[in-house]
C-alpha cells in the first residue's frame, strides 16, 4: 500500500469525524432490527437513516450495505453484525467507519477486517472473531476510545499501522500466528503499557512502537531476525533484552533513539551492526562496553550514551571495523580507551567532547585507521597518551589528528623472565598501566620493582598465587627492574621497559 494511499484513508477518517460530530445530537435516537439480503439495507431501515443510533443486521450484505452505513447513518453508535453474512466474509475497506460507532459486534464467521474499516471510529473495545485471518492497513487507526485489543491467533496478515494513533490503548496482545509486526503498527499509542508478542514473531517493523511513551517493558521473542528503523523511537522503555535472539543480526535505524528512561540494553552475541543513531540521545542509559561480535557501529549510534566500566575505560571488541560520524560523542566520562587492531575507520567527530580523555591504548593496530573529520574535537590531546606498537610510531606520529597526542611506543609481547636459583614457568608482560606476572610452575611469594638507580617503587599488589598485577599509572621511570619471588624459594629478574 503506497503512502498516498494510506493517507488518503486517514483523512477520509479524520473528514468523517468532523460530520458525525456536527450531526450527532440533531436527532433523536432510533434503535432498528433488520433481515436483509445483500443490497438491501437501506429500504429495509424504516427511519430517518440519520437518526438510527443502533442497528442489528441479520442475512447477507454487500458493499452497498456497507456504503450506506458510513453515509447515512452518520448518528450510528451501536451496531450488532453478529448474525450478519457479509460477502466474502469480509468487512470492505473503511466499510465501518462511522465517527460516532461506539460499540460493534463483528460477524461471527468474519475472515477480513479490511483497509480502514473501523478507523477513528468511537469504539472502546473489540472482540474479534477466531474466524480471523486477515487485518487491513488502518483498521483501527486513530481510534481514540479504544483500551485493549486482542488479535486473534488465526490472523497471520496484519497491516500497516492497523492500530496507529489509538491513543487510549493501554493493553495489546499479537496472536501466534503473526509472523511480522508491521510497520508502524501501534505507532503513537501512548498510553500502551502492556504488549504481548508471540514467541513466532521473526520482525518488527519500522516505526511499530515509536511515540509509545509509557511502554516500559517488552519480552522479545527469542525468534527475532530484524527491529525496523524507528521501532521503538521515543518509547518509555527502562530496559531491553535481546541476548535470547539469536538469529538477530541487525538493528535498524534510529530504533531505540531518544528513549529518555532506557538504562540497560543487552545485545545478542551475534549482532554485526548498530544501526544509524540507533540508541542516539538514550541519556538515562549506562553502557559498559560496546556489545563483543559488533563489526559497524552507525552514524549517531551511541551519541549521548552514559558509558564506560566502574573504571571509566572503555575497550572496543575485536573485529569492530568502523565507528561511524558521531558514533560516540559525548561520552564525557571515558578517560582510557582500548583501540582493536581490526578498526580500520573512525568517521566525523566520533569521539567528539570526551573531556576526560587521558590515554589511548592502540598497542594491537596494525594499520593506522583512517579518520574523518574533528574526530577528537573538544579533546585535550596535548595530555592525553596515544600508546602504539613501535612498528607505527612513525606513521602515527606524522598522521593528522594522531600525533596532536603525545605518542608513545609500547610493547605487549610476552617476555620471559631471567631464570635464576631455578625459577621456572614465569612471565612477564607490560599492557598499560599494569605489569602482569604469571607463573606456570611454584606460586607467586612477592613481586618487587626497582627503578634504574635501584630504587624500590611502593605500590598495590593484586596477587593470586599464579597471577599478580602491579600498577604503574603513578610512575613516569621509562624502564623498571621486576623481581619475582615464588613459594619454593626460587626467585627471576627482568628489565622492563614501560614505553
Amino acid at each position: 500500500m503506497s503512502n498516498h494511499y494510506f493517507y488518503g484513508i486517514m483523512k477520509r477518517i479524520f473528514t468523517l469525524a468532523a460530520i458525525a460530530a456536527a450531526v450527532a445530537n440533531i436527532f433523536s435516537a432510533q434503535a432498528e432490527t433488520v433481515t436483509i439480503e445483500a443490497g438491501g439495507l437501506k429500504s429495509a431501515v424504516a427511519s430517518d437513516p440519520a437518526a438510527v443510533t443502533a442497528l442489528t443486521v441479520n442475512g447477507t450484505m454487500d458493499a452497498s450495505d456497507f456504503a450506506f452505513i458510513t453515509s447515512e447513518l452518520t448518528a450510528l453508535k451501536t451496531l450488532d453484525l453478529t448474525a450478519a453474512a457479509p460477502e466474502g466474509d469480509a468487512i470492505p475497506e473503511c466499510g465501518l467507519m462511522v465517527a460516532s460507532l461506539e460499540d460493534v459486534k463483528l460477524p461471527k464467521e468474519l475472515k477480513t477486517l479490511g483497509q480502514g474499516a473501523l478507523g477513528g471510529t468511537a469504539i472502546r473495545t473489540v472482540e474479534l472473531p477466531a474466524t480471523l485471518t486477515t487485518i487491513g492497513h488502518g483498521a483501527f487507526a486513530e481510534c481514540k476510545n479504544l483500551t485493549a485489543l486482542t488479535i486473534p491467533a488465526g490472523v497471520s496478515d496484519l497491516g500497516a499501522a492497523f492500530a496507529a494513533g489509538c491513543t487510549a490503548l493501554e493493553s495489546a496482545t499479537v496472536g501466534a500466528g503473526v509472523g511480522i509486526l508491521p510497520d508502524r503498527a501501534f505507532e503513537g499509542c501512548a498510553a500502551l503499557t502492556s504488549v504481548s508478542l508471540p514467541k513466532t514473531l521473526t520482525a518488527i517493523g519500522a516505526d511499530a512502537f515509536s511515540g509509545c511513551k509509557t511502554l516500559a517493558d517488552v519480552t522479545m521473542p527469542e525468534s527475532l531476525t530484524s527491529i525496523g528503523d524507528h521501532a521503538f523511537y521515543g518509547a518509555g522503555l527502562v530496559g531491553i533484552d535481546l541476548t535470547g535472539c539469536t538469529q538477530l543480526t541487525t538493528i535498524g535505524e534510529w530504533a531505540f533513539a531518544k528513549c529518555p528512561y532506557l538504562e540497560m540494553a543487552s545485545m545478542p552475541a551475534n549482532l554485526k551492526t548498530l544501526g544509524r543513531g540507533v540508541f542516539y540521545n538514550a541519556t538515562s542509559m549506562a553502557l559498559s562496553a560496546v556489545p563483543e561480535g559488533v563489526e559497524t557501529v552507525g552514524d549517531f549510534a551511541l551519541t549521548g550514551v552514559a558509558a564506560g566500566d566502574d573504571k571509566n575505560a572503555l575497550t572496543l571488541p575485536e573485529g569492530l571495523t568502523s565507528l561511524g560520524a558521531y558514533a560516540l560523542a559525548d561520552w564525557n566520562n571515558i578517560e582510557v580507551l582500548t583501540i582493536p587492531p581490526t578498526l580500520e575507520s573512525i568517521g566525523d567527530k566520533a569521539m567528539a567532547n570526551w573531556t576526560s580523555l587521558k590515554q589511548i591504548d592502540a598497542s594491537k593496530a596494525v594499520t593506522i585507521p583512517t579518520l574523518g573529520a574533528e574526530v577528537w574535537k573538544g579533546v585535550p590531546q596535548a595530555e592525553a597518551y596515544l600508546d602504539v606498537p613501535k612498528t607505527l610510531f612513525k606513521g602515527f606520529s606524522t598522521a593528522d589528528q594522531w600525533k596532536e597526542f603525545q605518542v608513545r611506543a609500547a610493547s605487549s609481547e610476552l617476555t620471559e623472565l631471567l631464570q635464576m636459583s631455578g625459577a621456572e614457568g614465569l612471565k612477564v608482560r607490560f599492557q598499560r598501566p599494569l605489569i602482569i606476572v604469571g607463573s606456570a610452575g611454584a606460586p607467586i611469594a612477592g613481586v618487587q620493582v626497582y627503578d634504574m638507580a635501584g630504587r624500590l617503587f611502593s605500590f598495590p599488589l593484586n596477587n593470586d598465587g599464579t597471577t599478580a598485577t602491579v600498577d604503574t599509572s603513578a610512575w613516569n621511570a621509562p624502564t623498571v627492574i621486576v623481581r619475582v619471588e615464588l613459594a619454593d624459594h626460587s626467585a627471576a629478574a627482568i628489565k622492563l621497559s614501560l614505553r
